[in-house]
């Protein structure tokens, strides 16, 4: 579930940095606004804040933003991405739930304007949110505002789950991840529960904090170090067709690849244009002599998870190959290198000390 999936149109590599606290002592927001809980629900939610006091620095924050996605679940044009995923099972015999299948059927009158009007509204309220997470290390919520009888759901399925989600909706639809914990008992004897929220990929920040919350060690080892997430990575350097906008950067994206930064080589690479059906320069160091630039090629550092690397290879073919690489400051990657039979002294564009350079200035050699 954490690794990165190609084949998942919506998959995301995650951050290459872990989003961990970076603060002495973590902060957590509690909402600025009266959360119309039940009482007993109200009683069990003070002592919640209390508890976490206990643990963190607490301030309060504006959640209205992420209330008002939460509404958009119901209320907005999302009933359509339901009916596009299972509405064709709506139509007879009775393994759909009468009051499931009212719901999703509403979506059958929603317009494409419609929708895209609820885009918009999503992506201000987004937007709105943003700022509070500056803030926070984590937002705390109850999980639900009430606990509903049978009877109550009975009478109005629509309303009583609705506002059961009134607190945890808005967490796809914002692009967040979240935590539910045990926050003890109610008067009456029901437990109470709270979440614990963040931006998407604060899982471990996340975890971290609810382990602390539950009373066990702060961290995890089930989590991997930051240390071994950097092992389980490569540096490669880039020169050509893998830049940032040319055509071969979206396989680098697709193999969970991340820019990390911008560098030259060292001055003694020269740069030539590989023919083929997408142009791309190689790299040939020679020992003992400058570029003609003087200070090196450009090049772009990636990392890349190892088994993306692995994939990488397959796909490189000769006069290219991937080998070591010196930059102008000494260091030392992997980067794309060019074989001397592909260091053909009429096609050297060392010159222009850019691939992006000599795209600017020439047609790519005939």
């Amino acid at each position: 579930m954490v690794g990165f999936d190609p084949a998942d149109p919506y998959s995301r590599p995650a951050p290459l940095r872990r989003l961990t606290s970076t603060r002495h002592r973590p902060v957590i927001g509690v909402p600025d606004v009266d959360l119309a809980l039940d009482p007993l629900h109200q009683q069990a939610w003070e002592r919640a804040i209390a508890h976490a006091a206990t643990l963190a620095t607490v301030i309060t924050v504006d959640v209205r933003p992420l209330l008002q996605a939460a509404q958009l679940l119901y209320a907005g044009p999302w009933l359509a991405e339901r009916a596009c995923a299972f509405g064709h099972l709506l139509t007879g015999g009775a393994h759909i739930d009468p009051t499931v299948r009212a719901i999703v059927s509403e979506a059958e009158s929603m317009t494409a304007i419609e929708t895209f009007a609820g885009m918009y509204q999503l992506a201000d309220l987004r937007r709105q949110s943003e700022p509070t997470w500056d803030l926070l290390d984590a937002l705390l919520l109850p999980v639900t505002p009430t606990h509903p009888t049978l009877a109550e759901v009975a009478a109005d399925p629509v309303g009583v789950n609705s506002k059961l989600g009134r607190f945890t909706n808005m967490t796809n639809l914002l692009d967040l991840c979240a935590v539910a914990v045990p926050a003890g008992m109610r008067s009456d004897g029901l437990p109470f529960g709270v979440q614990l929220l963040a931006p998407a990929f604060g899982d471990w920040k996340l975890l971290d904090l609810a382990l602390r919350w539950c009373g066990e060690a702060p961290t995890s080892p089930t989590v991997p170090s930051q240390q071994t997430a950097m092992d389980d990575t490569v540096l490669l350097a880039v020169a050509g067709a893998h830049l940032s906008g040319q055509p071969l950067n979206p396989d680098l994206l697709r193999l969970g690849g991340r820019l990390a930064y911008s560098a030259r080589t060292d001055a003694s690479y020269r740069m030539f244009e590989i023919p083929g059906p997408i142009p791309r320069p190689g790299l040939t160091r020679r020992m003992g002599a400058q570029g003609e630039t003087g200070d090196g090629i450009e090049v772009e550092v990636w990392r890349l998870p190892a088994s993306g690397m692995v994939g990488l290879l397959a796909s490189v073919m000769p006069p290219l190959a991937v080998g070591p690489m010196d930059l102008a400051d000494g260091t030392q990657v992997l980067g794309f290198v060019c074989t001397t039979d592909g260091s053909d002294a009429g096609r050297d564009i060392t010159s222009f000390g850019s691939w992006r350079t000599y795209l600017a200035a020439a047609t790519p050699m005939g």
